[in-house]
């Protein structure tokens, strides 16, 4: 009822029900997603508190079958799902989600029909567009159109002076984001960046030039900040203010603004994310 293309390692697998030798008979896994709760109960209360609530890695399992199959399918089906690897999944080419092989197909045989079964486990739950955002504060915009016409002055390019932008999350739940930093011109100390609906906020403490881009993201889930210079990238993440937490996307508005402390640098900044769904579906 779907296509699912499996990429790793250099590879890509098709599965599904569309020009595809790998059916698939079910996939469990992909929608809803279940909440940790951690509650409390105090002196002559009725009911809970709830003190917390987290969510933590998907399960995914994949069923299907290959008729009239050969020893070349299943080489193919082994080396897209090998153990200790990480594949990525692309469900309708819409949404991808990345996870690790929990189990290696497991193969049952009926005549000339092969069914198989794979394991995976996504550490990030959520489904990610395959469409990226990105949006720019500051930078040049150009001046020089044609027609040209001499007879008055004109700029080849004009700075843009707006540092607010609107950054807007299509999806229906919260999403990292990654951000890039730097000057065209001269320097700047102390970098903020402040969502203006809810007043949270990221600070890097650091100075920089026009030879140097900081960047803001996730690896592995984690949060990295590094500062590259003439080509060399060094973790600056110690830099980062202790106070921060503009570390998601809202849902909706996210209207940034950005700062700097001190400096004559024009600052210009990109930001970048993939709207996020909790899960995704037939007909998505």
């Amino acid at each position: 009822m779907f296509d699912l293309r499996v990429v790793g390692r250099g590879n890509s697998l098709k599965m599904g029900h569309r020009q595809s030798a790998y059916k698939i008979t079910a996939l469990t896994g992909i929608d809803g997603i279940p909440v940790s709760v951690v509650t409390s109960q105090g002196f002559e209360q009725i009911g809970e508190s709830v003190d917390s609530m987290s969510v933590g890695s998907r399960p995914i399992g994949l069923i299907g079958r290959i008729d009239n199959f050969t020893g070349e399918q299943l080489q193919a089906l082994n080396l897209a799902f090998l153990p200790m690897t990480t594949v990525r999944l692309y469900f309708e080419e819409k949404y991808w989600i990345d996870a690790v092989i929990k189990e290696a197909p497991v193969f049952s045989y009926n005549l000339r029909t092969v069914s198989f079964a794979v394991q995976l486990l996504a550490p990030y739950p959520y489904w990610k567009s395959v469409k990226e955002h990105y949006y720019s504060l500051g930078g040049s915009t150009g001046g020089f159109n044609f027609p040209v016409s001499y007879n008055t002055p004109h700029n080849f390019e004009q700075f843009n002076e707006t540092l607010f932008l609107n950054c807007v999350n299509r999806g229906n739940t919260k999403v990292d984001y990654g951000a890039e930093i730097r000057c065209t011109s001269g320097q700047a100390t102390n970098i903020t960046l402040t969502n203006a609906g809810n007043q949270k906020f990221i600070t890097v403490r650091t100075t920089v030039t026009s030879a140097d881009i900081v960047r803001i993201f996730r690896e592995n889930n984690i949060l990295r900040v590094t500062k590259e210079t003439a080509g060399q990238t060094t973790d600056i993440f110690s830099t980062l203010d202790e106070d921060s937490d503009l570390f998601f996307m809202d849902v909706g508005d996210n209207v940034i603004r950005a700062d700097k402390e001190s400096g004559d640098g024009r600052l210009v900044v990109v930001i970048r994310f993939c709207d996020t769904v909790v899960g995704v579906r037939y007909g998505i």
